[in-house]
């Protein structure tokens, strides 16, 4: 029998499920992050731009940076969310035709930086060096919807959530290891998942939104 989960009023809970039959990904742990909708219709929806986080993770392709990029595009900031080391350096670039302001603040909402991007192709280094969670701003007039976050710790191993809110971390030892899920803006939440050596396990996260009623029970997942 599947686990059902039922929230009481919590900003952010779990519900696991445990695939019997999981892919052949050593060490591996997927799923699929929701986030609660705003109508019956669509109660759950996948949830892109989240980091996932497994303890002791090694792999190489989801570790920490020491180094990482964010580019300014036309449409936007990408990647929506990575993670970087202490003392780790973001090389911000310019990809557009129009003057970007960025602005970075800190979770306690102290500005880190602020920079301007004045022509395409210019590169502007920044090492950060706190640990924490930053949040980057465009702060020209008509860019205030363009943000992205970059998570400074000393974490091994994450994946980003895709457009269908789904990720792969691998390189995870076997034992029971913990994951979390961490959304700016919306929260985060820990579970823990037994990973083996043959197959990928799968949990997936439902992240509940302080702005709307308690969604109740969670739905079974196939």
């Amino acid at each position: 029998m599947r686990p059902r989960c039922r929230l009481a009023g919590a900003l952010v809970a779990a519900c696991a499920v445990l695939s019997a039959a999981g892919e052949e990904i050593p060490g591996g742990v997927t799923g699929v992050v929701y986030v609660q909708g705003d109508s019956l219709s669509a109660p759950w929806l996948p949830l892109p731009g989240a980091a996932v986080m497994a303890e002791a993770a090694v792999t190489d392709s989801g570790a920490a940076a020491t180094e990482g990029q964010l580019t300014v595009g036309e449409h936007g900031l990408f990647p929506l969310i990575q993670v970087l080391e202490p003392g780790g350096v973001l090389r911000i670039i310019s990809r557009s035709s129009s003057i970007h302001r960025l602005q970075a603040t800190s979770e306690r909402g102290d500005r880190v930086f602020s920079i301007a991007l004045t022509i395409p192709g210019l590169e502007v280094p920044k090492t950060l060096h706190q640990p924490g969670m930053l949040t980057l701003t465009c702060t020209q007039p008509g860019h205030h919807l363009e943000i992205a976050h970059v998570l400074v710790t000393h974490h091994a191993g994450w994946a980003p959530t895709d457009g269908a809110g789904r990720y792969l971390v691998a390189g995870i030892p076997p034992g029971v290891r913990a994951i979390r899920v961490l959304h700016p803006g919306i929260g985060s939440a820990t579970d823990s998942v037994v990973v083996t050596p043959a197959r990928a396990a799968e949990r997936n996260f439902y992240l509940i939104r302080a702005d709307l009623p308690p969604a109740g029970a969670l739905p079974e997942h196939p």
